[in-house]
């Protein structure tokens, strides 16, 4: 740290991080539950317990916020797509490929009100949209890694597999998560040896059909 820096502005300096993670837990939690069209700073800082000026240090202002929520979400969803591990193509494939989407659906649900402002283009902000398709991009690049390993059809190119997979997931997980239409562990016990069969068995791997019976019972 520069001697330069007042010694009580040193000590702020963890205070300070502490009282920016208050400010974006508060609004992962407004912009979830309000929704991010019609929430306020207001409703920000009497969630989070801090004084509008204390928001202001911090962030210019909602889509201030916003954006960094986007950026921490992006984080989290391109290290998970790098961390999809070799699926493996008999039973044990899908329980992996089961424990993986509890983490996506996790995040998911952690950030729903970024998603849903993100994805409904209630902000006119290019940073926001640019950022948006380079995340996609690069969650797309991993799940391709991963799918290139699978000896599909090779009739089918795997960008194509792997754009499909990820509008599945997005899609999927969005609909869940809004509307609740099913409870987690069904939703990973239906998903996930439908994901398997469809993604990740070779071509001509008779399908797992007991267990997706199982699954879906």
């Amino acid at each position: 740290m520069p001697d330069d820096i007042p010694a009580a502005q040193r000590r702020l300096r963890a205070r300070g991080l502490a009282t920016m993670e208050r400010l974006v837990q508060a609004g992962l939690d407004v912009f979830a539950t309000i929704g991010y069209n019609d929430a306020r700073v207001d409703d920000v800082v009497a969630r989070s317990g801090d004084s509008h000026g204390t928001f202001y240090l911090y962030f210019g202002n909602k889509d201030d916020l916003l954006l960094t929520l986007a950026f921490r979400c992006a984080d989290e969803m391109v290290d998970l797509a790098r961390e999809l591990p070799v699926i493996d193509a008999g039973p044990a494939g899908v329980r992996q490929l089961r424990t993986w989407l509890d983490r996506f659906l996790t995040i998911h649900e952690r950030y729903l009100g970024v998603i849903r402002a993100w994805m409904e283009s209630h902000v006119a902000d290019e940073r926001l949209a640019d950022f948006g398709r380079t995340v996609l991009g690069d969650f797309a690049v991993a799940l391709m890694a991963r799918l290139a390993e699978v000896d599909r059809e090779p009739d089918i190119p795997v960008e194509l597999r792997a754009t499909a997979l990820l509008a599945l997931l997005e899609r999927c997980s969005y609909i869940v998560a809004t509307e609740g239409r099913l409870a987690c562990p069904r939703l990973l016990d239906t998903l996930a040896p439908m994901l398997h069969r469809g993604f990740f068995q070779p071509s001509g791997r008779p399908p797992l059909r007991p267990l997706v019976a199982r699954a879906t019972r």
